[in-house]
């Protein structure tokens, strides 16, 4: 609807991947832009995907400096967009940001690295602060993109103990 700005050009895809039985898995981009139209885009497609991804950019490569907004502020929308919607995760983000939805996050253990960037090029990934020596989850995790804590800080990320 948005990108070619006809509001029945989505209605009548959706209406062909009904017809087709063709299963829908919905990758949202959160960006500074954007975010706070997440919890109405869950809303609106929640019950006609397998899978919503609340998508948080990388922070280099070709996303660089994550389009602006700190996952903080991302996660707060986030969580909204989570609720009445058990097939909505959250991509890029550790555990650290929101240990209470750790089981709701995707990409963030080493495993998931490889299917993303088998070519290890995303340079900006497996990154550790020092503050990441006592999680208990430090040697499954990614660590952190070394670019994000140098736009916004790392007061967000918290080990687990």
């Amino acid at each position: 609807d948005w990108e070619v700005n006809n509001p029945t050009e989505l209605a009548k895809v959706l209406k062909t991947l009904d017809r087709l039985k063709i299963p829908l898995m919905l990758n949202f981009v959160m960006t500074k832009e954007n975010y706070t139209d997440a919890p109405a885009f869950v809303e609106r497609f929640k019950d006609r995907a397998l899978e919503i991804q609340l998508y948080f950019p990388h922070y280099e490569g070709l996303m660089h400096a994550g389009l602006g907004l700190s996952i903080a502020d991302g996660m707060k929308v986030a969580r909204r967009a989570l609720k009445g919607a058990d097939n909505v995760f959250i991509y890029n983000v550790p555990p650290c940001v929101a240990p209470d939805l750790k089981d709701r996050m995707r990409n963030w253990q080493k495993d998931d690295d490889l299917m993303i960037d088998p070519q290890e090029t995303n340079v900006g990934r497996a990154r550790y602060r020092a503050g990441c020596q006592p999680c208990s989850l430090k040697d499954d995790c990614l660590g952190f993109e070394a670019k994000y804590v140098e736009i916004f800080g790392d007061r967000e990320l918290q080990p687990i103990r």
